[in-house]
């Protein structure tokens, strides 16, 4: 799946001109984001399905969401390609 994706990346100019290896740090980044977006979906329907919840369990839910928000930025800031998003 991450050749795939990176084949297909290198077909962009604009990322073969950052360096030799933006293909395979995004092809990592955007696997490892979609699982994150999952896990994120995954969590909040906890909050919304979930009607007996206590406060712990509400805690550690948001505190894993949090946990995956630090995963996106993470390998969204690796990727030099969107170095234009910082200024958001």
């Amino acid at each position: 799946m991450i050749e795939q994706i990176k084949n297909n990346l290198i077909k962009s100019q604009h990322i073969r001109k950052i360096n030799e290896n933006a293909s395979d740090i995004m092809a990592i980044a955007f696997i490892d984001i979609d699982d994150s977006s999952r896990k994120i979906s995954f969590l909040i329907n906890k909050l919304l399905n979930v009607n007996e919840l206590i406060e712990d369990d509400v805690n550690n839910i948001l505190f894993d969401i949090g946990d995956e928000f630090r995963h996106l930025l993470y390998h969204i800031k690796e990727m030099s390609f969107y170095e234009y998003l910082e200024d958001i």
